[in-house]
C-alpha cells in the first residue's frame, strides 16, 4: 500500500546512480520485517504501516545511504554542472551571434581585421554576463539545497513521519523531458537577451543601414514579452531542480499559458511593425501572416493549457 511510494520518496534524495541499488536494499529490508510482524499475528496493512514508521522519514533514510556535503547536495551536482556546461556554451554563442550580425550589417565597409578588434573588444563582456550567469544558477542550487536540507532535520514531517503524508508517484503527465526543458530554457534566455539588448538585429539591412520591423506600439508591450520569458525561465528551472511537474508548477504553467495567448492575441489586434519599412518594401503580407499567427498561437495556447489543466484536475476531483 504504501511500500512503493515510500521507495520513490527516498529515491528523490538520491542520485541516479544510486537509486537502484539504494530502493532494492531497502525494499529488502522492509519486506523482511514486514514478513516477521506478519508471522507474530500482525496483518498486512498494519505490518507494513509499522515498519514504515519505524525506519522514518525518507528524507533522513536517503541521507543515511547517502549523505550529501558542500553547499550543494550531491544529487544536484549533476544537474547544476550540465546546465553550467549548457550555460558556458551558449550563451557566449548567442552574444557572438549577435555581436556578428551587429557587426557586418552596421558596418558600412566591414574588413576582417575590424571585425577580429570588434570581437576582442567584446569578450570581456562575454566572461562577465557568462560568469554572472553562473553565479545565480549556483546561488539557485545552493538555495535548493539549504531549503531542502532544512526541512530534512527541521520539519515536523521528518519528526513526525506518517506513512499517510507519503507523496503519490507521479503520473506520465508529471513527468518531464530534460532535453525538452535544456532547450526550452536556452531559447528563452536567447530571445530575452536579442530583444532587450540586440533589438535592431530584427530589422531590413539595405544599404549599410537597419530599418526596424517594429514600431513604438511593440516597444510598449515588450515589457509584457519580457515577463513572459523570464517567466518560463523560472518555470523550467524549477522543473528541472523537481526533475518533475507537480500540481504547484503545473498550476503556473497554466496562468503562464494564459498569459502568453493574452499576449499574442494582444500583438495580433496591434499595429506592432513599421508602416514605412512595410510599403517601402512591399511587405504587406508579412504583418497578415504574423497577425494570423498571433490569433492562431494565442488560442492554441489558452486551450492547449486549459484542456491540460482540466485534465490533471479530473482524477484528483474524483478521489
Amino acid at each position: 500500500m504504501y511500500i512503493e511510494r515510500y521507495l520513490y520518496a527516498v529515491g528523490k534524495y538520491l542520485p541516479a546512480h544510486k537509486r537502484r541499488d539504494v530502493t532494492k536494499e531497502l525494499r529488502s529490508l522492509i519486506e523482511a520485517e514486514k514478513e516477521e510482524l506478519i508471522v507474530h499475528g500482525a496483518d498486512e496493512s498494519t505490518a507494513e504501516t509499522k515498519v514504515l514508521k519505524n525506519l522514518g522519514s525518507p528524507a533522513i533514510i536517503a541521507s543515511e545511504y547517502y549523505p550529501t556535503q558542500g553547499a550543494v547536495a550531491k544529487d544536484l551536482v549533476p544537474l547544476m554542472f550540465l546546465l553550467i556546461r549548457i550555460l558556458a556554451v551558449a550563451l557566449p554563442a548567442v552574444l557572438f551571434f549577435a555581436d556578428t550580425l551587429g557587426y557586418f550589417f552596421n558596418d558600412t565597409s566591414p574588413a576582417f581585421t575590424g571585425y577580429l578588434l570588434y570581437i576582442l573588444e567584446h569578450i570581456p563582456n562575454y566572461a562577465v554576463n557568462t560568469l554572472a550567469m553562473v553565479g545565480i544558477l549556483f546561488l539557485i542550487f545552493y538555495g535548493i539545497t539549504a531549503a531542502r536540507d532544512k526541512s530534512i532535520t527541521d520539519s515536523p514531517a521528518a519528526k513526525s513521519f506518517e506513512p499517510e503524508d507519503l507523496p503519490d508517484i507521479p503520473a506520465d503527465d508529471f513527468k518531464i523531458s530534460v532535453i525538452g526543458e535544456i532547450i526550452a530554457l536556452i531559447m528563452s534566455v536567447a530571445f530575452l537577451i536579442i530583444l532587450n539588448l540586440y533589438p535592431g538585429l530584427v530589422g531590413i539591412y539595405f544599404d549599410g543601414t537597419v530599418r526596424p520591423m517594429f514600431d513604438t506600439s511593440f516597444a510598449g508591450l515588450l515589457w509584457m514579452v519580457n515577463v513572459s520569458l523570464v517567466w518560463s525561465i523560472v518555470l523550467s528551472g524549477i522543473r528541472l531542480a523537481l526533475n518533475h511537474k507537480t500540481i504547484a508548477t503545473k498550476i503556473l504553467n497554466y496562468v503562464h499559458l494564459l498569459f502568453v495567448g493574452c499576449l499574442l492575441i494582444l500583438l495580433g489586434s496591434r499595429d506592432i511593425f513599421n508602416e514605412v519599412v512595410i510599403t517601402e518594401f512591399q511587405l504587406d503580407i508579412i504583418p497578415k501572416i504574423f497577425n494570423v499567427l498571433f490569433y492562431v498561437g494565442g488560442i492554441g495556447a489558452i486551450l492547449g493549457g486549459t484542456v491540460d489543466m482540466v485534465k490533471t484536475l479530473i482524477p484528483r476531483i474524483r478521489k
